[in-house]
């Protein structure tokens, strides 16, 4: 239908007999309208070309909303001539924000936006798994700003429409050109119709408040001719969401276009449907079959038409509510039920039986899924994420005002009240607008860091390399671990105090909380969030300490220390304040990266607050010094710290528990295995009870490098060396000047290998397959004989060197080794691998040899019939003999 045959056009823009007054005034603003909405044809036939998997968006469309808007209208609902022209605008408008055409200063105005660099970021940081560097966001690959445009375009147009009608395009010959041509009628009108188009993407319940006030008719229109704003607003939000039919997706369209799997799906429904009509208050939709390969198309279609329900109820509510004028549709047919709706949208060959998975008890599954099912009976975790989340708001709020990397606060109050006793968390941080109080903080899965609203509130966050801690939307429900009763106090940092808003849980998720503003006594000074929880049994910090740390022997702690062993790596200064408002810092915002190196190891050892541990009395002093000096940073490719560790030994000295700790936002996440301090992981699950490093290979290799160069300095044994020499390697590192493998001679380094003359065949024994044999028969394993030439004489040709990688983390539950750092995985002719010190001696043999490493020939020998005689030992009158080896030639 030609949209001037609709009523709502023909009764507001069409001459009318015996109109005098209004004629002049008509005519103008149907002229206007008809050149406006050729300069929108135009703009809007560009939309494909940007976004070619979406449906029709061009100005078929637009005037096809005319007939929708009548349909929905019914015959009570007249508009006057103003009130046509705006609303023909702001259909014009609505979805023009999709063409990259929109923006007068084409792409390039676009990635001059914090969103583009925000969503940049995000996709980089998805497929590098790191933060990207400031250049890879600027000379990001072409698929992905491809994507970001198509997700600025669609998630952008809204806003945008609003600033259309007032946009100026300037041609190369300088020519000047606005979609409204008439310069009264757009300063009239432009803002209005402006921001009518973009409210089609606001919530139903914003439209009551931004368009209360009706306005008065131009002074060259009649004074009966006002403007409800509201009233087209609606009307502008129901055609648009209604229009659902085969005029937004023919078939031949498709077939030509070919769009992606996932919107074909929208193409596939929308080419069947007919025109809807309407029948008693409800709009009712035909099609024809949907046969089983297009059964996704259907239930698409089902949840689509539910969505025009669900808009046409809000819509009838708010008017009714206002006591405006109501439409004549009041919802769709047929969408209670898919049995239902299958009278209407016929299937072929199958029945649409809704056999989705279903939660009846969502609060049973909310308090089972974010607590003890999923973090097991540890009562330290809600406390973990409560000052998780406290940090990532003050860590976010001093990304984006610039401030030091020591700003912010987190406070941690216990206390007791009629109510019971209670522990506090409190932060400075950004605070949580009442959209992320309703939507994000209660939706279970969805993170706000993540989301759109996070980057419509924080532009700029992710593009100045902001990384949350949190990623799953699951921490805050942790909470109800500990009790049923908990109150949010919040408000963003640039509101007013009296903006504070308190969201309360007074039976747990099992009622619906309730938000409502602060008292005076409760507003919040400076931004920021304040979660109080109520116990429903005493709080003990020792029972969840040792569910943290595994640990039996741990005495009583203090709730400062118990702190300092849950987060050892604070982001953020951590204060704690007893029930007599006694404040103390406890934790000082990134101090483990430059505070002095012994007492970091102390502090993750849990020295001083542990005494009379086994473990603690076995290191050497000096020792402990030089592990407390060697500690060394690790960064990232954008400069961020992410870890701070040396590498630790066991031989002679014992292992004088130094550990080794992987954390994930300072928390301790993991443990580590022959490496003392800090590196910063990222947890494998969402219980975050394990973790892999971040560093990358090779700022991991360089680590390593530089580490086997200062334990060379320090006054150690060779084994001792040897260990350190294992982890280098496994690291990636170099291992120059370190003892790699022992001989005959006693102990080489790489260096000693590749000048030393060989023979063309060498055997590599693994130190745990030699044992010795005594002269009377008597068979015994004897590791530490062969690595010392006093008790061991080995032959010319043995080189002992270890064949395993050195393990580097804690085993996982299953006992099995995580693959990290990944060395291992390379090995030479499938039997050596690369982060091995065997690995490292062949090279060492082929420089000898004058060959590439690849061309030596490696042959596996083990559990042969006759073990392999090494060499002697005159001290226990023995023969030294091999289970297993190793045989390198020197290629022919």
């Amino acid at each position: 239908m030609d949209f001037t045959a609709t009523r709502l056009w023909n009764e507001s823009m069409e001459l009318a007999l015996g109109d005098p007054e209004g004629g002049k005034a008509r005519t103008r603003l149907r002229e206007a309208f008809l050149s406006f909405r050729e300069n929108v044809r135009l703009l809007t036939a560009e939309i494909h070309r940007d976004l070619p998997d979406f449906t029709v968006h061009d100005i078929t469309h637009l005037d096809a909303l005319w007939e929708m808007a009548a349909l929905v209208a019914g015959p009570e609902i007249r508009l006057t001539p103003p009130e046509a022209f705006i609303l023909g605008g702001a259909i014009l408008l609505h979805d023009a924000g999709m063409a990259m055409a929109a923006y007068p200063g084409g792409r390039a105005e676009l990635q001059r936006t914090q969103r583009w660099q925000d969503t940049v970021a995000m996709l980089l940081r998805t497929r590098l798994e790191r933060l990207p560097l400031t250049e890879e966001i600027l000379r990001a690959p072409e698929d992905i700003t491809t994507e970001v445009l198509r997700e600025m375009l669609r998630a952008s147009h809204a806003e945008h429409a609003s600033r259309l009608p007032l946009i100026e395009w300037t041609s190369p010959s300088g020519t000047r050109y606005h979609l409204i041509e008439d310069v009264g009628l757009r300063k009239t009108f432009g803002e209005l119709i402006g921001r009518i188009a973009q409210s089609h993407h606001w919530p139903v319940s914003r439209l009551g408040s931004e368009f209360s006030e009706v306005v008065g008719a131009p002074s060259w229109c009649p004074g009966s001719w006002l403007v409800d704003p509201l009233k087209i607003a609606c009307l502008l939000r129901i055609a648009d969401a209604s229009h659902l039919d085969e005029r937004r997706a023919p078939g031949f369209l498709r077939t030509l276009r070919r769009p992606r799997v996932h919107s074909d799906a929208h193409w596939a429904f929308q080419e069947r449907l007919l025109k809807p009509r309407r029948e008693a208050e409800r709009l009712v939709y035909s099609s024809s079959r949907f046969p089983l390969e297009e059964a996704p198309a259907w239930w698409l279609c089902f949840d689509a038409l539910r969505m025009v329900d669900r808009e046409l109820h809000a819509v009838d509510s708010l008017l009714a509510d206002l006591g405006r004028p109501r439409l004549a549709v009041h919802g769709v047919a047929g969408v209670e039920d898919p049995l239902r709706l299958v009278r209407l949208i016929p299937t072929e060959g199958w029945l649409p039986v809704d056999t989705r998975v279903k939660v009846s008890d969502i609060p049973s599954l909310l308090k089972r899924l974010g607590g003890e099912q999923l973090y097991g009976e540890n009562p330290g975790v809600p406390l973990r994420e409560l000052i998780q989340n406290a940090a990532d708001a003050v860590c976010a709020r001093r990304v984006l005002e610039g401030r030091s990397t020591n700003w912010g606060d987190v406070i941690i109050r216990e206390g007791q009240d009629e109510q019971g006793p209670w522990l506090e968390v409190e932060d400075t941080g950004l605070g949580m607008s009442q959209e992320v109080l309703t939507g994000p903080l209660l939706d279970f899965g969805t993170s706000y860091w993540t989301s759109p609203l996070a980057r419509e509130e924080c532009p700029g966050l992710m593009a100045k390399g902001f990384r949350p801690t949190g990623k799953y939307g699951i921490g805050f429900f942790s909470v109800f671990m500990w009790g049923d009763r908990v109150r949010v106090v919040t408000r963003r940092a640039e509101d007013a105090q009296k903006d504070t808003r308190v969201l309360e849980f007074h039976a747990g998720l099992g009622s619906r909380p309730l938000l409502r503003p602060a008292r005076e006594e409760e507003r919040l000074r400076e931004g920021g969030t304040r979660v109080r929880v109520w116990f429903d049994a005493p709080f003990k910090v020792p029972k969840w300490l040792c569910s943290v740390l595994n640990e039996e022997k741990l005495q009583k702690l203090s709730f400062s220390d118990a702190l300092a062993v849950l987060y050892p790596c604070p982001d953020v200064n951590v204060y704690t304040e007893d029930s007599a408002g006694r404040h103390e810092r406890v934790l000082a915002a990134s101090d483990w990266i430059d505070m002095e190196g012994t007492a970091l190891l102390d502090r993750l050892r849990l020295q001083p607050v542990l005494t009379n541990l086994p473990w603690t009395e076995n290191e050497h002093e000096d020792v402990r010094q030089a592990r407390g000096r060697n500690l060394r940073l690790l960064h990232g490719p954008a400069g961020e710290v992410l870890g701070r560790a040396t590498i630790t030994f066991m031989w002679k000295y014992g292992p004088g528990y130094s550990p080794g700790v992987i954390v994930n936002g300072g928390f301790r996440i993991d443990k580590l295995e022959s490496i003392a301090g800090v590196l910063v992981g990222s947890p494998q699950s969402a219980a975050r009870e394990s973790a892999l490093p971040r560093v990358e290979p090779k700022e991991l290799a360089r680590w390593a490098t530089e580490q086997g160069k200062l334990w060379q300095r320090e006054s150690l044994p060779t084994e001792s060396l040897n260990e350190v020499a294992q982890v280098v390697r496994n690291c990636g590192g170099e291992v120059m000047g370190l003892p790699i493998a022992f001989t005959d001679t006693g102990w080489l380094t790489p260096e000693d290998i590749a000048r030393r003359e060989w023979g063309p065949e060498v055997v590599l024994v693994q130190p745990s397959d030699v044992g010795l044999e005594i002269s009377d028969g008597e068979f015994a394993r004897q590791y530490l004989l062969v690595m010392d030439r006093q008790y061991s004489q080995l032959h010319a040709n043995i080189l002992v060197v270890e064949q395993l990688g050195r393990s580097l983390l804690h085993p996982n539950w299953l006992g099995t080794l995580p693959p990290w750092p990944g060395t291992n995985e390379d090995k030479l002719h499938g039997i050596i691998p690369k982060g091995t010190l065997a690995r490292a001696a062949v090279e060492a043999l082929a420089r000898a040899w004058g060959v590439e490493t690849e061309h030596v020939v490696v042959a596996h020998k083990a559990d042969a019939d006759s073990d392999l005689i090494i060499g002697q030992s005159e001290a226990h009158r023995g023969t030294l003999k091999a289970f297993g080896w190793l045989i390198v030639r020197k290629p022919s």
